[in-house]
């Protein structure tokens, strides 16, 4: 269908083909093949409406985001920004370009920026139908900053935000993600059997969505818990098996 549509011109199809499959692409660590469906797209999203540009743009976006193209990312949140300015304030595409240009702070230890975008965006996606989930998402993500801050209770809070924003809209990604936070802060805190429980909820709904990628950072984390309780061979085993599903689905970050 992608290439029907890009052969004939029809790139608004193209670009809502983009904007449907963009989640399975990210959960299901199809990163690459998600930009480079996207990449001609986004050359020629001038020809697209402004509320198509925008969608193509997050897309990308995220694509590059997941294969660590930080730069990229960063160029086009700002753009997501003048084009939300030009249409007169697109919640959608403010709400993505505060996430992305969080992410990018994050990425370059600039915390404070990172704060002050992070701090926006989960009032925004909160305000678009069917982005409750990024809204839950984001309160994880600020939950991070507080963490590399230092403050773990405020980071404590963030992730609990984000578990219950989660739990509450039912959506499972960023449920396994406060999850995975949590089971982080109890790891360093030195509470390894919490650890090690939180690590375990977070499989469920993993596998549920079939995000193989984050089931391998689970058993990593189970991995670590386990040998900082004495469990060398379980330990071992659970090392094993993520490397091995780490290795099975190309994985370079999430």
């Amino acid at each position: 269908a992608f290439s029907w549509a890009l052969s004939t011109d029809e790139v608004p199809t193209a670009a809502r083909l983009g904007w449907s499959l963009y989640m399975f692409w990210w959960i299901r660590n199809h990163q690459p093949e998600g930009r480079r469906w996207m990449e001609p797209v986004l050359l020629r999203r001038n020809e697209l409406p402004a509320w198509l540009r925008i969608r193509t743009i997050i897309v990308f976006g995220a694509m590059v985001y997941g294969q660590g193209d930080i730069e990229v990312l960063d160029r086009y949140c700002r753009e997501l920004m003048e084009l939300s300015r030009e249409v007169g304030a697109d919640a959608l595409a403010e709400a993505y370009a505060h996430l992305g240009l969080g992410l990018v702070a994050t990425h370059r230890g600039d915390l404070e920026a990172a704060r002050e975008h992070l701090e926006e965006a989960p009032s925004l996606f909160r305000g678009i139908i069917g982005e409750d989930g990024l809204a839950a998402q984001t309160d994880t993500i600020f939950g991070t900053v507080l963490l590399l801050e230092g403050d773990h209770e405020g980071a404590r809070r963030g992730f609990e935000e984000g578990l219950a924003s989660g739990r509450s809209c039912g959506d499972r990604m960023s449920i396994y993600n406060a999850l995975f936070n949590l089971a982080q802060l109890a790891l360093a805190r030195g509470d390894y059997d919490t650890a090690f429980r939180r690590f375990a909820e977070g499989i469920a709904p993993s596998r549920e969505i079939g995000d193989r990628g984050s089931v391998a950072h689970i058993l990593e984390g189970l991995g670590a818990a386990a040998g900082a309780r004495g469990e060398a061979v379980r330990s071992a085993r659970l090392l094993g098996a993520s490397e091995a599903l780490t290795e099975s689905i190309g994985l370079r970050g999430h």
